[in-house]
């Protein structure tokens, strides 16, 4: 596959976090960005320390959540901003299949805190960068899924490398089937749109218990 230069925007899981792809390796990454604020001279700090413009990104990668509702919309607005500006392809990648993607190779569930001490979550077989079931995205508490890292000891649960826990969530999940991705989200997303994965329909993914 032809390598292009990548932007990935990632601001849907606390602070949020940016990465550069180019030359087949990721130059660049920077967090705590999910700020209407902030984002863009974020975006062109990180632009400069490549040594690259806008017009240089040939793809922009953008998270579609489940995540903060308003972090959601800033990067989605921010990815076709820059977009139509230069005539850039934008992709939308899950943001529970890009912190999934770190532990391809086991047999695991995806979590990302969506806010209001509430995880959305997602099943992914060993080997698929496809969730299990597309459509079903399970939205729980720390105690509900406390539990259920609890009972299901067979699987890993994969945890946003950004998460942030309060320390009664910090006891609430002290298992061994619990790992932190081991790079930020938007490293994850950049490493999995060069390998062609994402929608270029940008449709943003809210969750809440009323609809898990």
């Amino acid at each position: 596959m032809e390598t292009r230069t990548i932007l990935a925007i990632e601001s849907s899981v606390a602070g949020g976090s940016l990465a550069i792809y180019r030359d087949d390796r990721i130059s660049c990454s920077v967090g705590n960005i999910a700020r209407v604020e902030i984002i863009l001279s974020s975006i062109d700090s990180l632009l400069v320390e490549a040594k690259l413009t806008t017009r240089d990104v040939e793809l922009v990668a953008v998270s579609l959540g489940p995540g903060s509702f308003t972090g959601i919309r800033i990067g989605i607005a921010t990815a076709m901003g820059i977009g139509a500006a230069n005539g850039t392809p934008c992709l939308g990648i899950s943001t529970i299949t890009a912190v999934a993607s770190s532990e391809i190779l086991r047999d695991r569930f995806g979590v990302v805190p969506i806010g209001r001490g509430q995880f959305a979550i997602q099943h992914f077989q060993k080997g698929n960068t496809e969730p299990t079931d597309a459509a079903k995205v399970r939205v729980l508490n720390a105690v509900d899924l406390s539990d259920l890292i609890r009972i299901t000891s067979d699987k890993v649960f994969v945890f946003a490398a950004e998460s942030q826990f309060s320390s009664t969530e910090h006891k609430s999940f002290e298992f061994e089937n619990i790992v932190l991705a081991g790079e930020a989200t938007a490293k994850l997303m950049c490493q999995l749109a060069a390998d062609g994965y994402g929608n270029s329909i940008l449709e943003p993914v809210y969750a809440r218990a009323d609809h898990a």
